[in-house]
């Protein structure tokens, strides 16, 4: 690499600018594999530690032995008897200084149906976004 090049990563949705470094443990509600595996993909090559559910009873399960994280990345809708914003307030309730983002290409929430603090982010969402949604 030459002298005041930027650092690049690939993924599905196009490059990743590796400056955008961020460090904070992230719990990833998505139950599309591919998306959470790309998304999470995003998160790691920023430097973030991420911890994969498939629904939101599994992160649940998982913020039970983890206890901490710094921000919830989750989809709106997922299968399952608890959604995103189900989700999202519980975790609120044990952690108030997460950070939460959801992320859906269908439903968007209104202010009042989120955590106050959240941030709804639109599907499919560039990595830049993504980060900085991490970092507001």
């Amino acid at each position: 690499m030459f002298s005041g090049e930027t650092e690049y990563s690939l993924s599905y949705y196009g490059r990743v600018p590796r400056d955008l470094e961020v460090q904070v443990r992230v719990l990833l509600a998505e139950d599309e594999w591919l998306i959470r595996m790309d998304l999470a993909w995003i998160l790691e090559e920023q430097g973030c530690e991420v911890w994969e559910a498939r629904d939101a009873e599994q992160a649940l399960a998982i913020l039970e032995e983890v206890r901490t994280f710094d921000a919830l990345v989750t989809d709106v809708d997922m299968p399952g008897s608890l959604d995103g914003l189900t989700l999202a307030f519980a975790i609120r309730d044990r952690l108030p200084d997460c950070r939460t983002l959801f992320v859906s290409g269908e439903k968007e929430p209104t202010t009042g149906e989120m955590p106050e603090g959240s941030l709804f982010l639109s599907k499919p969402v560039s990595p830049a976004t993504l980060i900085a949604g991490l970092r507001t």
